[in-house]
């Protein structure tokens, strides 16, 4: 059934890790799409943090790939860009996508892409609560991430391999 703003959740049972969290939470916060198809986020609030569970649209399904994390990882720059970018991180508490463009020269869609990039490899978060990116330092390896995203693995030696060619 259907509701204007509820949030599709596709196998209840994979919010039981939030179980043990229950009794302390202040608040619960379910992000989903307007439309209720896609990925889900579901939020406690508790005593000095907040706790997040991102899932898939289906059980069955993981993310890689998901919605424009392909796209933005796909680039042929994203690698260095990501790299400059994550110079500029400063342990900042959140992130402005207009002030990383202008202190490194980059359009906004290329630091979002970096963004997507250091985001894989742990480097940056996405705090749905304040709608924000923001820094954390975790060890970073340009390589990781191509190996976390193996359909962009194989797109590439496909590419590399002469099987694409433009028409």
């Amino acid at each position: 059934l259907e509701t204007p703003g509820a949030v599709h959740l596709a196998g209840v049972g994979r919010l039981a890790t939030m179980t043990p969290l229950l009794r302390f939470a202040k608040t619960l916060r379910a992000y989903g799409p307007a439309d209720g198809s896609g990925a889900c986020a579901w939020e406690l609030e508790l005593p000095g943090m907040r706790y997040t569970l991102a899932l898939s649209p289906q059980p069955w399904r993981g993310f890689s790939g998901e919605g424009a994390v392909l796209a933005d990882l796909s680039g042929d720059e994203v690698a260095d860009d990501a790299d400059l970018v994550g110079v500029l991180l400063n342990f900042e508490p959140t992130l402005e996508l207009g002030v990383l463009a202008e202190r490194s020269g980059l359009t906004p869609q290329r630091v979002r892409a970096a963004l997507t990039q250091l985001g894989t490899a742990g480097r940056v978060g996405y705090d749905l609560a304040e709608a924000a990116h923001f820094h954390r330092e975790l060890p970073y390896d340009r390589d990781h991430v191509a190996a976390l995203n193996p359909r962009l693995v194989s797109a590439r030696a496909l590419a590399e391999g002469g099987a694409v060619r433009l028409a």
